[in-house]
This record gives structure tokens, C-alpha cells and sequence, in this order.
């Protein structure tokens, strides 16, 4: 066959081919198809029924897979309620926008506020939630009121105040006659004018005060020394007084004695009476003029001086003349004369001149601060500037100790022997290591405790003895006891023990509460040197013996 080709192009379900159509038998067959273009679909849109499709903008309706539709997927949006509405959900497709409400619950109700007038009778209140225009958003009623009534004043008659108890709009009621003002005494303004008031309104309130011209009496003066005649003008109403002009005052006649510290001019003195001024004859006013009256004043004496005045010395007296002068006038009044004793010297510090040392006398002097005196005295030697003392070897029980101290001024060197000194309470600890030899040292002297089963002291002495126990730590908490010369020791309350002195003989004991007890059913005491209770048999008083023999033994070559 021959063909002819027809290509077809791609479509939504179909891919692009060719169709080969024999041009003679008219037999034709398509080519290889290549890809579909596939659906380009549009947005979903609602069907309203809690679905959406979508429609490919290409194909034909009718095509395989032309539209599709699928449920919604929602979006939730919560409202609250309302004054008129309750809470309730809004449902919204995220794909096609598709929408519903839920069921709704029950209304906020409205939230008035206050009542408002409205200044014609009626008041309205508003609900703050909802928007004007909302059902019930906001109510009028007509105002109920309270009445208050009020009594008439000085210009406004008696009426009532009626009131609404609920918006608090007021208005007032007709008016009755007022009382009128009721004025006090008139009061002067300086001005020529006076004033009167009303006792009962306040100030500001119409004709609460009233001002008039002052209308006056009139009052005729004669003149005087010092003033002029003239009329004083007083109203009749408010008692307001001022003068009118003075002519010429008559003049004073200067020319009356009068005796008073009033007039007083000058003081009397020893040298001139006192003097006054000139009183008027009418007036008694004081002049310028004086007269001398009365007698002349003792003198007054001043502060005594010094005259002819010869001063004494160190060594001898000196002398003068105490002289007292009228002040006013210069009379001399007194003189005595006065002898002053000689002053002595007045020696400064002393001046070492010859430094002392530890052994030999210095000397010193002082000076006098008036007169070229010297004296001299003799300054001790001060004897040695000794240091503390260092010990240069310590005293034992077997041999003297030194000491020596140096003067810090010379350098001088003092000896000093020190002997062994028992002290009157020895303080000790007794250490229980459990079966090692072990010594405690006690400074001047050491105590050993010897590896027996029991660990024990030995002393002998006259002075007392205090002591503390430090047990082994394998002994634990079980505890132990002392034993002295084979007797139970009572602690003190701060755990130590005391022997007190003159015991003589001694031997101390401790221990392990469990293991070793002080003595046998005899009272037999401990051997003082291995701590054991032997046997009260004759074996055991010969061991015993031998024991005491050792112990004796060890003592005198440990002393």
C-alpha cells in the first residue's frame, strides 16, 4: 500500500500520532502514540453538599477524568458570642472556600451601661458590646423622679427640684416669692461711700451688698499750740470720720520749769549741776531751752593705776604706787603704795650635759629664764635594761639547767642556774596501745608502759596526779576502766582522772572492759609489773614476788 499521513495532535488522555491511510484500498492503521497532555484542571468550585469538582479547561465534557470531585477539607474559625448571638464555628473548605456555621450557643446578652437623659422626659441606655444597630443595642423609658424641695432665699422663692433616679436629669419646678435681703450695719469704705451686706445669701448673689455716698455730721475744733482749727466730718450711718483743713496752730510758751528725767538735759557731775529743757505753760511739750538745777554729783572713780612702778628681779623685791582718778574730772581720789617680793628663778627643763650609764652617775642642768642661774644635780645610773631570759639548757632530775639574759643598754651577760621543779598537779596522758612498749613523754620526766597484757604507770610521788586515757583502736566501743593499786577510778565530769597527792606508791591500770577485770573474788590487786591478778595460791605469790622484785628493780635503775 501507499500511504497518506494524517498526524493527529496530543490531547488530555491521548499522546500525538500518525495515521497512514492507503491512498488505493483505503486500509489504514495509527502510528506509535507519544504521551497524553494530561488534564489542566481549574479551580474546585462548592457543590454546596460538603463537596467540590474541579473541570480540565481543555476536553470536552465527557472525557475520561474531565471533572473530578472530592469532600472538602476544612478550616476552623471560632466566634464568641454576642449580646444576640452565642459562641459557635465556622467551617471553611481550604481549597474552595466553601462555608457553613455551626450550631450556635446561647447569647452574651446585652451589657447596658449607665442611663442617659435624653432632656425631654425620657432617658436611653447603651449596650457598650454591640454595634448601633444591633437588635436591643440600646432602650428609652420615661424618667422616674425624686423630688427636693427648696426654701425660698433672699431672691428665689421656695420650689422643687425634680430629679430622675435613674439618669440623674433634674429640672425645677415654679418659683413662690423670695424673702428678700437681709442687710447688716453699714461699713465705711474710706472712700467717702459705705457699704451693707447681707447676713443670710452668699457673696455674688444679686444685691447681697449695697454702697451708698456717706452723709455727715460736722464737728468744730479750736486750735492748739502745735494745730490748726478745722471741722471733722463724721457720717451719720456708718460712724466714717475724716478732718477737713487746719488753719494756723497757736504756738508754745517755753516757758515752764518742770523737774523730770522726762526734760532731763545732762546728768549732774562733779563738775556741773544738771540741766532741763523748758516745758510749754499750755501744752507741758518740751523746748530747747535749758536751766541749771539742783547740785553737783559725786565724783566716780575709775580703775586704780600704776605709778612709780620699780620691778622686781629673781632675787630681789620691787614696788608702786596704786593710784585712783575721778573719771569725769582727773581728780586724784587715793594713792597707795605696794611692795612686791622678789620672784625667784624660773628654771626651764633640765639638759642632760654627761649621759649615766648602767653602772655610772650622769649630770644635768637648767637654766633660768630671767637671769643667767644655772643649776646642777647628779642624774642615777639607771642600772641594767635586762632582755627576757633564754634557756640555754633544761633542768632534768639528774642534772641543773642555765638561763641567761643580756642588757640591752651595755650588753651585758647575767647567769642564772635552774634546778628541776615538781610540779604541784602533773598532767598526763596515758596511751593504751594493746601489747607495744610505749613511752609518754611529759616533758622533764617520761613514763613507760611496758608490753604486758595490761598496760599500766608507775609513780611515785607526793604531789597529785591528773590524767586523761587514750584507748587503742582495736578495743572499739566495748570501753575500759582504771585501775589504781588495784581499786576502780571514778572519771571526773570532763572525762580525766585524779590521784590526789600524798598517795605515795602508786600504780595505774587500764583495762579492756571485756577481756581483764582489777582483782579476784580475794581482792588480790594487780601485779605492778604485768598488770596480772595472780593466783592466791603459793605459786602465785611466788611469781608475785618475783614480780615486785623486777619492778623494784627497774625503778631504781630508771631513777
Amino acid at each position: 500500500c501507499d500511504y497518506d499521513e494524517t498526524p493527529h495532535a496530543a490531547t488530555c488522555i491521548t499522546g500525538a500520532y500518525i495515521t497512514y491511510t492507503c491512498k488505493d484500498c483505503g486500509y489504514s492503521y495509527d502510528g506509535e502514540k507519544g504521551e497524553p497532555n494530561g488534564h489542566q484542571y481549574g479551580d474546585w468550585v462548592p457543590n454546596e453538599n460538603g463537596t467540590h469538582t474541579k473541570t480540565c479547561s481543555v476536553c470536552a465534557e465527557g472525557t475520561e477524568g474531565h471533572s473530578v470531585t472530592a469532600d472538602c477539607d476544612y478550616n476552623e474559625t471560632q466566634h464568641d458570642a454576642t449580646c444576640i448571638t452565642g459562641a459557635y464555628i465556622t467551617y471553611t473548605c481550604k481549597d474552595c472556600g466553601y462555608s457553613f456555621d455551626g450550631e450556635k450557643g446561647e447569647p452574651g446578652g446585652h451589657q447596658y451601661g449607665d442611663w442617659v437623659p435624653n432632656e425631654n422626659g425620657t432617658h436611653t441606655k447603651t449596650c457598650s458590646v454591640c454595634a448601633e444597630g444591633t437588635e436591643g443595642h440600646s432602650v428609652t423609658a420615661d424618667c422616674d423622679y425624686n423630688e427636693t424641695p427648696h426654701a425660698a432665699t433672699c431672691v428665689i422663692g421656695a420650689y422643687i427640684t425634680y430629679t430622675c433616679k435613674d439618669c440623674g436629669y433634674s429640672y425645677d419646678g415654679e418659683k413662690g416669692e423670695p424673702n428678700g435681703h437681709q442687710y447688716g450695719d453699714w461699713v465705711p469704705n474710706e472712700n467717702g461711700t459705705h457699704t451693707k451686706t447681707c447676713s443670710v445669701c452668699a457673696e455674688g448673689t444679686d444685691g447681697h451688698s449695697v454702697t451708698a455716698d456717706c452723709d455727715y455730721n460736722e464737728t468744730q475744733h479750736d486750735a492748739t499750740c502745735t494745730t490748726g482749727a478745722y471741722i471733722t466730718y463724721t457720717c451719720k450711718d456708718c460712724g466714717y470720720s475724716y478732718d477737713g483743713e487746719k488753719g494756723e496752730p497757736s504756738g508754745h510758751r517755753f516757758t515752764k520749769q518742770i523737774i523730770d528725767d522726762a526734760y532731763l538735759n545732762t546728768a549732774a557731775t562733779c563738775t556741773a549741776k544738771a540741766t532741763y529743757f523748758f516745758a510749754c505753760d499750755v501744752c507741758d511739750a518740751r523746748g530747747t531751752e535749758t536751766f541749771e538745777y539742783g547740785a553737783l554729783a559725786d565724783h566716780t572713780p575709775g580703775a586704780a593705776a600704776v605709778e612709780n612702778n620699780v620691778a622686781p628681779t629673781c632675787t630681789a623685791g620691787g614696788s608702786y604706787d596704786s593710784v585712783v582718778k575721778c573719771t569725769e574730772c582727773g581728780t586724784e581720789l587715793s594713792r597707795t603704795h605696794v611692795t612686791v617680793g622678789a620672784l625667784g628663778h624660773d628654771f626651764g627643763e633640765w639638759a642632760v650635759t654627761n649621759e649615766p650609764t648602767c653602772t655610772e652617775a650622769g649630770e644635768k642642768q637648767r637654766t633660768c629664764s630671767r637671769c643667767p642661774e644655772t643649776e646642777t644635780e647628779t642624774v642615777p645610773a639607771p642600772g641594767h635594761n635586762w632582755g627576757p631570759w633564754v634557756t640555754v639548757t633544761e633542768p632534768t632530775i639528774e642534772a641543773d639547767g642555765l638561763r641567761r639574759r643580756e642588757c640591752a643598754r651595755c650588753g651585758a651577760v647575767e647567769e642564772e642556774t635552774l634546778s628541776y621543779v615538781y610540779e604541784a598537779n602533773r598532767q598526763i596522758q596515758f596511751v593504751v596501745t594493746g601489747k607495744m612498749h610505749y613511752v609518754v613523754d611529759l616533758g622533764n620526766q617520761k613514763y613507760e608502759i611496758y608490753s604486758h597484757s595490761t598496760p599500766a604507770i608507775y609513780w611515785y610521788d607526793d604531789f597529785s596526779l591528773t590524767f586523761n586515757v587514750v584507748t587503742h583502736e582495736d578495743w572499739g566501743a566495748e570501753g575500759y576502766i582504771v585501775v589504781v593499786n588495784g581499786q576502780e577510778l571514778t572519771p571526773n565530769a570532763d572525762g580525766s582522772y585524779t590521784i590526789p597527792g600524798g598517795t605515795g606508791f602508786v600504780m595505774i591500770n587500764c583495762y579492756q572492759v571485756t577481756s581483764i577485770t582489777p582483782s579476784d573474788e580475794s581482792g588480790s590487786s594487780a601485779c605492778p609489773h604485768c598488770g596480772k591478778i595472780h593466783p592466791n595460791n603459793l605459786w602465785g605469790r611466788i611469781v608475785a614476788f618475783i614480780h615486785l622484785l623486777i619492778w623494784i628493780f627497774t625503778k631504781l635503775f630508771r631513777k
